[in-house]
C-alpha cells in the first residue's frame, strides 16, 4: 500500500518565537522552552535567561500563535508574525538594508 505524501505532511509552522540579538554568538534560549504534561513551561526561565545575559544583550522579542493554549507565555509577547517583523528589522538594520 503506498501511502499519500499528504497525509504524512504535519503543521510545522512556529507556535512560538523566542529571538534575540547579541554581541555574541551564544545560543541563550537553547534549553529555556520546557514542555510539559501541562503545556510549555516558557516565561519565567525566558525572563531569566534575559537578565542573565544583559550583558551581551542588544535586543529580544517574543512572538506565540494567537490561541495557543497551554503554558506562561511571556510579558509583552507578540504575535509570530509580528516576531518574526522584528526580527527581520535587526538583520535589515545590520547590513543596512533599508
Amino acid at each position: 500500500m503506498v501511502q499519500r505524501a499528504t497525509v504524512a505532511i504535519s503543521d510545522i509552522s512556529p507556535k512560538f518565537v523566542a529571538a534575540a540579538a547579541l554581541t555574541a554568538k551564544v545560543p541563550i534560549f537553547l534549553e529555556s522552552v520546557i514542555c510539559t504534561k501541562n503545556g510549555i513551561n516558557k516565561g519565567s526561565l525566558l525572563s531569566e535567561t534575559l537578565v542573565d545575559s544583559k550583558s551581551i544583550l542588544l535586543e529580544s522579542v517574543y512572538g506565540k500563535k494567537n490561541g495557543m493554549s497551554g503554558g506562561d507565555a511571556p510579558e509583552n509577547c507578540k504575535t509570530v508574525g509580528e516576531a518574526f517583523e522584528v526580527i527581520a528589522s535587526w538583520v535589515n538594520k545590520h547590513y543596512g538594508v533599508e
